[in-house]
């Protein structure tokens, strides 16, 4: 087994293309070619410094347009579903940076460059230790559900181990290590 980590874009594009066997993405396959299967959601919340809200503790229009948020690049699934979040409640925020890593987003979060968003896990850990404070915003962010993806036909019965596997073992909400 040799491992690959990137956005679930390019991961589905590799799947697709035969390159991966399969892939745990964020939401489901929308390529007709590739079955997907639930095996876990993750929450995810806002985030900021506790020195950038001061004492504000909810998302609104307006803390979106003076600070800048901070995610992963378009094809991350909590960036789509940020987006997806954003739209519905009819906000744009003023000032974005990417980046395609979310333990390197938590460093310019805690420094107070801007918003982001963490997994619950993460960002509990991060509020233990004072580096955050967590914000709340109506309506919540919706969960982001994991899917295992594979092609529909590949039948190797490897497959069907490797999803009951990836199922019985991931868990979402563990800490980052890096906050440990």
């Amino acid at each position: 087994m040799e491992p690959h980590v990137d956005l679930g874009a390019a991961l589905a594009r590799r799947l697709d293309s035969g390159e991966l066997d399969f892939a745990v993405i964020a939401g489901y396959s929308a390529r007709s070619a590739i079955a997907s299967e639930a095996v876990g959601q993750v929450r995810f919340q806002w985030a900021a410094a506790p020195g950038l809200v001061q004492g504000r503790r909810s998302i609104t229009a307006r803390l979106l347009q003076e600070t800048a948020l901070i995610t992963m690049p378009a094809g991350a699934g909590a960036t789509r579903l940020l987006e997806h979040w954003l739209a519905v409640n009819n906000l744009e925020p003023g000032r974005r940076l990417t980046c395609n890593n979310p333990a390197a987003i938590a460093g310019p979060v805690a420094a107070g460059v801007g918003l982001g968003l963490f997994p619950h896990g993460w960002l509990q850990q991060m509020a233990e230790r004072g580096a955050v404070v967590e914000l709340r915003s109506r309506p919540a962010l919706p969960p982001l559900e994991y899917t295992f993806q594979w092609r529909r036909d590949d039948t190797r019965p490897l497959l069907a181990r490797m999803r009951e596997a990836v199922a019985a073992t991931a868990d979402f909400s563990k800490p980052n290590p890096i906050w440990s």
